[in-house]
């Protein structure tokens, strides 16, 4: 039971990820950029804000 418990959580936190990414992506001004190198490099106090 424990397991499930486990993958619910992480279904959870992979779907509030997913319906962050556009809002981010709207809030930075590197949207011509791949959404990795503004999370790692461009951006990541702001991504940190969002996902939050």
């Amino acid at each position: 039971m424990k397991d499930f418990r486990l993958g619910k959580e992480i279904q959870e936190k992979l779907i509030k990820f997913a319906t962050r990414i556009p809002i981010f992506m709207y809030l930075t001004d590197y949207r011509e950029r791949t959404l990795k190198d503004v999370i790692t490099q461009l951006d990541p106090e702001l991504f940190k804000r969002v996902m939050l």
